[in-house]
């Protein structure tokens, strides 16, 4: 079985806020904490995980978040960043909610929902063009209203079909849960009990902060530019880190190394002008042009030299040219490592007609080639019994489409958009017509996207970027040969 790596990131012991990426799991510690996750790839998890404090979990639509509030306090919150659109609800054993979507690679579980320890007291979301503030119990009531919330499903019944029948109109559809992120379910019911003794771990932790890898880069990058070279040991860079660590900001660290005589030889002069000259010579290795040097001088002169100097040493610029030294420390970074013991099984085996359906459907919503990981999961997604109308409107409800063609946009423009990003023309008045009636018959935006993909016309225009989609001898579908 494969195994899936977190990334650990921890907060201070006073007030954060702090935001995950993809495969990242955030630890509030203590503090009224902000958390935040802010994924952009569908199928994608994060970890927010409160502390003791008023916490205030704000999610996003992309990927999927799993929510642990751990610090038993009377005012936690979760505030969704955008319309509550999630299809589909159900108790995992009667202990996790989840919150998601048919085949659009999204949604939330709070864990351990029901248990007071683990309760989340406000919910702060959009609903049909509608705002609402709930309580824990009025957000119960909302859920457990929806007309395809299932009840308890038993663990055991994962990766089965299982029978949905709409509340509001008598429509039975069938489908394998989970719909969605197909491993969060070792992490959300298998591991429970691992993640919450690393947050015991954590919580107990005396340090103010704790350092991951790119802070130790930090610190690394701050001593390189006061005395012109790494630390020499390890112990070196145990110190000075442990000196972030406990609160020490970049900018003290390196008023502290300045004391130095090699600080002094590398700028001996502490004249505005003269030292954001030296700043890029000896830190950077360069002569600065005229806009970068006026800039970094009115820096200095607001800010002071060793918030300029700290600024300079942790430049995109520095970080690349420094890359080699940096990787000679050993990594400070923490990993939550989980076994993948949940495999669903697919229902059918993407041939490569299907193959390539769902990459022209990809290439025709974000006028891209998916990447290999992107690729393979969306056709794992259709072998698990997802359709390509399911598939489309993930795609059709994620940011990276919305910025393409905005969902408040009529349908005129969105007929108009498919034309020129899909087909790569103007429309013709008797084809934009026909869009424009089916859609006012009720046709969603995700099945005209899935028809536009699949005509002829975009099939021939297509068919050379998608040439090399193949099934290599791993069982992983490739597009280039």
């Amino acid at each position: 079985m494969a195994n899936t790596q977190y990334l650990l990131h921890a907060g201070t012991q006073d007030a954060d806020t702090l935001s995950a990426a993809d495969g990242r799991v955030l630890f509030g510690r203590q503090g009224n904490d902000t958390l935040m996750y802010e994924g952009n790839r569908w199928g994608e998890l994060a970890w927010l995980v409160g502390g003791r404090g008023q916490d205030t979990y704000i999610l996003d639509t992309s990927g999927y978040t799993l929510v642990l509030e751990t610090g038993q306090d009377t005012y936690d919150q979760i505030r969704f960043s955008s319309p509550l659109d999630y299809e589909l609800a159900y108790e995992l054993d009667g202990r996790h909610l989840v919150l998601t979507t048919y085949g659009a690679g999204h949604g939330v579980v709070l864990m351990d929902w029901r248990n007071p320890t683990y309760q989340i007291e406000k919910f702060h979301f959009i609903a049909d063009n509608q705002g609402y503030s709930l309580s824990y119990q009025e957000f119960r009531d909302y859920v457990e209203a929806m007309p395809r919330f299932l009840g308890s499903i038993a663990a055991s019944d994962l990766g089965t079909e299982v029978e949905v029948v709409d509340s509001e109109t008598g429509e039975i559809s069938t489908l394998v849960l989970p719909v969605g992120h197909d491993a969060f379910v070792d992490e959300l019911y298998l591991y429970m009990d691992e993640v919450t003794e690393y947050v015991d771990a954590f919580q107990a932790d005396t340090r103010y902060r704790i350092a991951t890898q790119a802070d130790q880069d930090a610190v690394l990058l701050t001593y390189q530019a006061v005395t012109g070279q790494m630390p020499a040991d390890q112990p070196t860079v145990d110190f000075w880190v442990s000196q972030w660590e406990q609160g020490q900001s970049l900018a003290h660290i390196a008023e502290n190394l300045g004391q130095s005589q090699a600080y002094a030889s590398r700028f001996p002069n502490a004249e505005s002008t003269a030292y954001a000259q030296a700043l890029f010579e000896q830190v950077l290795g360069r002569t600065p042009t005229g806009s970068e040097l006026n800039a970094l001088v009115q820096q200095v002169t607001q800010q002071g030299p060793w918030n300029s100097l700290v600024q300079v040493a942790n430049s995109t610029e520095n970080q690349a040219q420094e890359a080699s030294y940096l990787a000679q420390f050993p990594s400070r970074d923490i990993y939550l490592t989980l076994e993948d013991a949940y495999e669903p099984a697919p229902i059918r085996t993407a041939t490569i007609d299907a193959a390539l359906s769902v990459s022209r459907l990809y290439f025709a919503a974000f006028d891209r080639l998916p990447d290999q990981a992107g690729l393979n999961y969306w056709i794992d997604r259709w072998e698990w019994g997802d359709t390509l109308d399911q598939i489309a409107t993930g795609f059709v409800d994620s940011s990276e489409f919305a910025e393409k063609v905005p969902p408040s946009s009529g349908n005129e423009y969105f007929v108009n958009a498919l034309y020129y990003n899909v087909l790569g023309r103007e429309p013709d008045a008797n084809g934009q017509a026909y869009w424009l009636y089916v859609m006012q018959q009720g046709l969603p935006r995700s099945q005209v996207l899935v028809r536009f993909a699949e005509s002829t016309e975009n099939i021939a225009l297509t068919a050379d970027q998608l040439s090399g989609v193949h099934l290599d001898n791993q069982g992983e579908w490739q597009l280039f040969i």
